[in-house]
């Protein structure tokens, strides 16, 4: 074989196997080219999930609750970040996935999978359903290998008090759904923000990386609100109700501190109470704001007002001479059968109008009652808001209660009602009465939000106060007024007496109704108080319930254990106000 005929055979073999090479490569694109085409087409959407599940998070960007604060700005509801929880959206996973996602959250989160299970499948029809708040780094790590469609993680926020028990009746607390009780339930609403949420990727080491051209909402804080609480008057109430506690041993005080010339509500406070930091493990005894929950029969605070009501109709005068009959009177009422009998503590002879008030006497203020008659009476009651919600914006108000105009007698409804009984109401149901008196004859609304501003700073409500006309300013100002103030000087309320101020109040001491009537079941001290009296700026009412512990005299009336307190309230409040004396 010659040489070129060699070589010719070398180079047809080199290019069959060049051909077989081609083929074999042409092949192999094709193969490769279906199975990209069935990973990427056909079959893309399923690995696509896969990796997913495996790199890709949702989370949830929890918006800050807005804040709660005083008028002089003392933070009293805050919002701090806590962790993250673990939800499912039953709606995102499949039937046949249900018993597989309940068996991965289990085994991640050491939750019952039977329960979770149950969760799923009793709420189709939802988005959202917590499986576990706050879980540690390591369950987050576990869960995030293995996540999938329809589970989730939500950033947490806690709420935090830091005042603790201080304003606690008028703040509340929010427990996982949101407020629950006071401002935190009552503007739940304009507290509450807008969650945001992200989407991020994990490498293989679980890092997070955030991929910026993925949709990101950013969450929208709540709106703040203020309140007309004074943090520092609010401060020393609650110094004053402790020590009234400790001395008095009573089994609840409330105290209100209010602005009589606008509705505001300057410190409310009660006791027993609860720290909203950790309301759960609290008596709900507790977090009753009493101030507006309960109600009691006021005694004698309440003379003044019926009184009120002849003085305007000029059936006396603050001079016109009323006989007490020396402390007992068998009353009868012309055209009503039957008779009762009127006690007073101490038996006066004949006492005016003024002296019946300073000197509070059940006798005398029957007597002025019964010439008033019932139908105006009963107009006056409603008038001072009795029987009816103040309106103020608090949860859980009462009405009180007031006896049916449809049954109701002079013999007994309207002598009872003259020294306090017989009728009950809130203590700020009394104490917005009372500043009809210091006023000149308004009724306001009680308000206790100052304002709510938004996330970017505007004001989006303001409140101004409002109010309707109950009393004839000359007779409040001229007339009721200086009565009070005698029962400060002489009366029975000697122990509010200040030096710099004139103070203009009126004591309480009503018997407990108990099953069958009163008797032995303890008494209300109460004293409601208004000052300077010249020119009133600030209105308190101490209510102790059932004091049981002397802490001096011989008695729990309303002058030795709520008077003390109020006085220091208010020389403390106007002092720190800024208020002139005016003796």
């Amino acid at each position: 074989m010659t040489s070129e005929q060699s070589a010719s055979m070398i180079d047809l073999s080199y290019r069959r196997r060049m051909a077989i090479v081609g083929v074999a490569l042409v092949l192999v694109f094709h193969v490769c080219l279906g199975r990209l085409f069935s990973l990427q087409v056909l079959t893309g959407e399923k690995y696509s999930e896969i990796q997913n599940r495996q790199t890709k998070v949702h989370e949830f960007l929890p918006a800050p609750r807005g804040r709660i604060y005083t008028s002089d700005s003392m933070p009293l509801a805050l919002t701090r970040l806590e962790g993250k929880s673990v939800y499912v959206n039953p709606r995102e996973i499949r039937l046949d996935e249900v018993e597989r996602v309940a068996w991965v959250l289990s085994n991640t989160l050491s939750v019952d999978a039977a329960e979770v299970q149950r969760k799923i499948l009793e709420n189709r029809d939802k988005y959202f359903v917590w499986i576990k708040r706050r879980i540690s780094l390591d369950e987050e790590n576990a869960l995030t290998k293995v996540l999938q469609d329809g589970i989730g993680f939500k950033l947490e926020t806690m709420r935090h008090y830091p005042q603790a028990q201080m304003a606690a009746h008028i703040v509340g607390f929010c427990n996982e759904y949101g407020g629950a009780e006071g401002i935190e339930a009552r503007y739940n609403e304009s507290l509450t923000g807008t969650d945001g949420e992200r989407t991020l990727y994990r490498d293989a080491l679980q890092n997070k990386i955030v991929d910026v051209d993925l949709d990101q909402l950013s969450p929208i804080p709540g709106n703040d609100i203020e309140l007309t609480v004074i943090g520092a008057v609010q401060a020393f109430v609650e110094e004053e109700m402790d020590d009234l506690v400790r001395k008095w041993a009573p089994d609840s005080v409330s105290v209100i501190v209010m602005d009589p010339n606008t509705g505001r509500i300057l410190a409310m406070c009660n006791r027993p109470t609860f720290d909203p930091n950790s309301y759960s493990t609290a008596d709900p005894d507790t977090r009753r704001n009493r101030a507006v929950t309960d109600i009691y029969e006021p005694g004698s605070i309440f003379k003044p007002l019926v009184c009120l009501s002849a003085l305007e109709n000029g059936l006396v005068g603050k001079d016109t001479r009323i006989n007490c009959e020396n402390g007992n009177w068998v009353a009868r009422v012309q055209g009503e059968r039957g008779s009762r009998s009127v006690h007073d503590v101490h038996g006066h002879g004949t006492l005016s109008v003024e002296q019946v008030i300073s000197l509070s006497s059940n006798i005398g203020s029957a007597k002025v009652v019964l010439l008033l008659g019932k139908e105006k009476l009963q107009g006056y009651l409603t008038g001072f808001g009795f029987g009816r919600r103040t309106g103020v914006d608090l949860m859980g108000e009462q009405r009180g209660i007031v006896p049916p105009f449809e049954t109701w007698s002079e013999l007994q409804e309207s002598i009872s009602v003259a020294f306090g009984h017989g009728i009950s109401v809130t203590p700020l149901q009394m104490l917005n009465a009372f500043n009809s008196v210091a006023n000149g004859g308004r009724i306001y609304r009680p308000f206790i939000v100052e304002r709510i501003i938004g996330p970017e700073g505007a004001t989006l409500y303001e409140a101004s106060p409002v109010y309707r006309e109950v009393l004839k300013p000359e007779v409040a100002r001229e007339v009721m007024s200086p009565i009070l103030e005698k029962v400060i000087e002489s009366g029975t309320g000697t122990r509010a007496k200040l030096e710099s101020f004139r103070v203009a109040g009126k004591t309480g001491t009503a018997d407990i109704p108990g099953p069958r009537g009163y008797g032995n079941h303890g008494v209300v001290s109460s004293f409601v108080a208004y000052a300077p009296a010249s020119n009133p700026v600030v209105s308190v009412i101490v209510m102790a319930n059932h004091p049981t512990r002397l802490a001096f005299g011989t008695s729990f009336y309303g002058g030795n254990v709520s008077a003390p307190a109020c006085a220091r309230i208010l020389n403390k409040t106007l002092t720190f106000l800024g208020v002139s004396g005016d003796k």
